[in-house]
């Protein structure tokens, strides 16, 4: 039986607070959650960070060390919102691999714009260094979202031993 709404959203509350990102716990009531309660909070929490400018853009998509995956959407879509439980099923069981990152595109035209974004939703991949990896357009399955993330391994892959042989080369860069 699932829990009432209430407690769950003070559970979720404490899990928020609990994490390295939240303020520290204010109150007693909420220092005594039933932890049963917090775990079942923590597991709604999404691995999917919000980017909201381009110097947090920058430094979370394109400084990553790992493949990251950018959702691009908006609340108005109906594509969108049918593609966010499969993003977010997707990135629980893969976030320990990936980095996955979402961009409000009408929040955000700037980013919008300089990713070529003409349709939502719209999830790139960018590898190590900025390079795109891949991209794929409108709500897709989960075998499509997965077959997606192969791909853009290996190019991700290929991008990276590209660049090592460009560094190893004794010729002048053109």
């Amino acid at each position: 039986m699932p829990p009432k709404r209430q407690p769950f959203i003070k559970a979720l509350a404490a899990a928020f607070a609990l994490s390295a990102a939240g303020p520290a716990l204010t109150s007693t009531a909420e220092a005594r959650l039933d932890p049963t309660l917090a775990r079942h909070a923590l597991q709604y929490t999404s691995p999917i960070e919000d980017i909201l400018g381009i110097p947090e853009f920058e430094d979370k998509v394109i400084k990553a060390d790992k493949l990251v995956f950018v959702v691009f959407y908006t609340e108005e879509s109906m594509a969108s919102m049918l593609f966010k439980s499969t993003l977010r099923k997707f990135a629980r069981n893969n976030s320990d691999k990936y980095i996955f990152a979402k961009v409000n595109a009408k929040d955000n035209p700037d980013i919008t714009r300089a990713c070529h974004i003409t349709r939502v939703p719209t999830v790139i991949a960018i590898a190590k260094g900025g390079y795109e990896a891949g991209r794929i357009e409108g709500a897709v399955g989960m075998q499509d979202l997965v077959d997606f993330t192969i791909n853009a391994e290996i190019h991700a892959k290929l991008f990276e031993a590209m660049q090592k042989v460009k560094g190893q080369s004794k010729h002048p860069k053109p």
